[in-house]
């Protein structure tokens, strides 16, 4: 199994590590559950008051107000390019995570 601890955050990411990366193209790796396990991997884009869901076959946009926002805060997070690929989490000017 693969040590989650290395690759995701768990929570929300900041709403600075949000506005951080969303200069570079603003997608995230998102996990809910256990890898390994009954859990699964999505991909997720924050944008102002919305965020959109990729399950496989299309984008699903929600309003932050939902259950699914509630659900997010328990979710595990790491910031990815348009392909798919980690990238370095946001830092600040001393580089510490945002």
């Amino acid at each position: 199994m693969i040590d989650e601890v290395k690759y995701v955050r768990y929570g929300m990411p900041s709403a600075k590590a949000i506005e951080a990366h969303d200069q570079n193209g603003g997608l995230w790796v998102a996990l809910f559950g256990k890898l390994g396990g009954k859990g699964s991997i999505m991909f997720v884009s924050f944008s102002g008051d919305e965020m959109a869901v990729w399950d496989d076959e299309e984008w699903h946009n929600y309003e932050y107000v939902t259950s699914l926002e509630v659900a997010l805060r328990s979710w595990s997070f790491w910031p990815c390019d348009e392909f798919g690929n980690k990238v370095s989490w946001p830092a600040d000017a001393v580089g510490a995570p945002l």
